[in-house]
């Protein structure tokens, strides 16, 4: 199923660009991961996701074409990809018959903060299909227990918390 999820991400995410497959030790870090940061701007709501990696001391290393390769080397489309199935399942529970994902869920950013003076700012913008998030959801239910990702609605509003719950 690892494998499937890979695929869905790639379809959606950077489809043009080629990725390494994921290790399955990988695997357990990623399902039970915590997101940075929610927000909301201009009634859509994202996850942040911040980077501290060093790509190189010029500001031209922290360029979006820079940030794809990276992104990508280091699987953080999955990571994104997971965080926006949990965002999509808090929104649906918070704002019920109101929440219509094209409409409220913006994506994920992945931030590296060492990017912060150059051109983008080191902001790299992940937008998810409905497609993507009802396909992974789908798979995600379908995972063994022991490896299942963590209470979604939880996870989020631990790391909103700081960890507190």
């Amino acid at each position: 199923q690892f494998e499937r999820i890979e695929s869905i991400v790639a379809e959606s995410f950077l489809p043009h660009l080629s990725r390494v497959p994921v290790q399955v030790s990988s695997w357990h870090g990623m399902l039970m991961g915590y997101a940075d940061l929610l927000f909301e701007c201009a009634g859509k709501y994202y996850v942040l996701d911040y980077k501290s990696n060093t790509l190189g001391l010029d500001p031209k290393a922290y360029e979006l074409e820079a940030l794809h390769r990276d992104v990508l080397q280091n699987r953080y489309d999955l990571q994104a990809a997971i965080y926006l199935v949990a965002l999509h399942q808090l929104l649906q529970s918070r704002l019920a018959g109101a929440y219509d994902p094209d409409v409220h869920l913006g994506g994920a950013y992945v931030w590296y903060l060492r990017g912060v003076g150059s051109k983008g700012q080191g902001l790299c913008l992940l937008k998810p299909s409905l497609k993507m998030i009802s396909s992974l959801e789908s798979v995600l239910k379908g995972l063994e227990p022991n490896i299942k990702p963590a209470d979604p609605l939880r996870t989020l509003q631990t790391s909103r918390t700081g960890g507190q719950g």
